[in-house]
């Protein structure tokens, strides 16, 4: 099966994307003082990310719109950090990432005070790593002035410090829980059988069949020692033999998914490099815009074209300007 490049952050947005999961992983992992004064069942997904492009490989988020006690709206800001280890200046990235939602606020509502957002971390690289906060990474004499110093609290999980019995009273959430807990272990296969047990539960509901989907795709793209067959191992001691046919045939299915995408991507980067040869033979030089631009080309059908367009073009220019055209 072709290996997502990022298999974390797309497991992660299509389950908390889902508004009974992130409903049910609020109700169970935020603290009772804040829950007391939120009315879970005015949840809205917003489909925005503060996240900067350069930061996509250690970040992913989710914003959602709730009404509090007062009937006033404010917002939970899910921020999910997917590297192995963890990032000392989080604070100050989440403190960017809340102004950033203030500022849309501001220009979208033309408000004048601002809504409040409660920030919730779910981390889950194998280091474990203690809460730290904002004044935690400002260097200075803190102690006497510390009213200039700036500051805010924020909701941290680390998901390698929280149990897996504790983890599985969230039946919904649970199995995406364990599943991005031992992503990262190279012996995590040892733990199918609890997240299947997790998901037997799920499978009458009217979503169960998509979210196991999305559970087997990303466990599939991550345990490196899962294979269809120890799956179906697994499966026969913990399902039934409905059940077990219903993850099999998914199984195979995401495999040959997997299959059919891994010989496109492998079609794409061949006629790419075909392309870039062709022109390096004929005018020697490539610079390295254009050589981007072609890179950033996914229509096979349209590099296919690019390639008989450089193999019939008289200067590197003429080339580039039929480039352009199509990236229009």
């Amino acid at each position: 099966m072709a290996r997502i490049t990022n298999p974390h952050d797309k497991f992660f947005k299509e389950i908390w994307s889902d508004k009974r999961m992130a409903r049910d992983f609020l109700a169970n992992y935020l603290p009772e003082k804040v829950l007391k004064q939120i009315d879970l069942s005015t949840l809205e997904i917003c489909k925005d990310s503060f996240v900067q492009e350069d930061l996509n490989e250690y970040f992913s988020d989710l914003l959602y719109r709730v009404s509090f006690s007062r009937n006033e709206s404010g917002y939970i800001y899910l921020l999910f950090e997917h590297k192995s280890y963890p990032q000392r200046l989080l604070p100050l990235h989440l403190l960017e990432y809340m102004v950033n939602i203030w500022k849309q606020e501001i220009k979208q509502s033309n408000l004048k005070d601002l809504p409040l957002i409660v920030p919730l971390v779910l981390y889950h690289g194998q280091e474990g790593w203690e809460h730290v906060k904002l004044k935690d990474i400002i260097t200075g004499p803190r102690e006497t002035l510390a009213a200039y110093i700036p500051d805010f609290e924020y909701v941290f999980y680390d998901l390698s410090s929280i149990s897996d019995e504790d983890i599985k009273k969230t039946v919904m959430t649970g199995v995406g829980l364990l599943a991005l807990k031992y992503s990262r272990d190279p012996k995590s296969t040892h733990k199918l059988p609890e997240i299947f047990s997790l998901l037997r539960q799920l499978l009458n509901q009217d979503t169960g069949l998509r979210y196991l989907e999305t559970v087997l795709r990303y466990l599939l793209n991550t345990l490196e020692e899962a294979d269809l067959h120890e799956i179906k191992e697994i499966a026969n001691t913990t399902l039934s033999p409905d059940q077990e046919e219903i993850i099999m045939t998914i199984a195979e299915k995401l495999r040959q998914e997997g299959y059919q995408q891994g010989t496109e991507q492998g079609s794409r980067q061949k006629a790419r490099e075909d392309i870039l040869e062709v022109l390096q033979a004929k005018f020697d030089d490539v610079h390295p815009a254009l050589s981007k631009k072609v890179h950033n080309i996914n229509e096979l059908d349209l590099l296919k074209s690019l390639l008989q367009t450089a193999a019939r073009c008289s200067s590197l220019k003429e080339f580039e300007s039929a480039v352009n055209k199509v990236q229009e």
